[in-house]
């Protein structure tokens, strides 16, 4: 699953059910996984204000 782009980092950072998902789906198990680091990169080579948001969620091994 590659990156995505959303309008605003707010939206990025509670739609975090794809990241769920993901974990669940590599060995995590279900209703286990959170958030658990959000780290925010400036590009300063792209033409507008933008920021990439990178989150990571983990959960317990199933």
């Amino acid at each position: 699953m590659g990156p995505r782009i959303v309008a605003n980092r707010t939206k990025a950072i509670t739609d975090v059910t794809i990241l769920t998902k993901k974990a669940i789906t590599v060995g995590a198990k279900s209703g286990s996984s959170e958030m658990v680091d959000v780290e925010d990169i400036s590009l300063v080579y792209a033409p507008i204000n933008t920021t990439r948001v990178k989150l990571r969620v983990a959960g317990d091994l199933a």
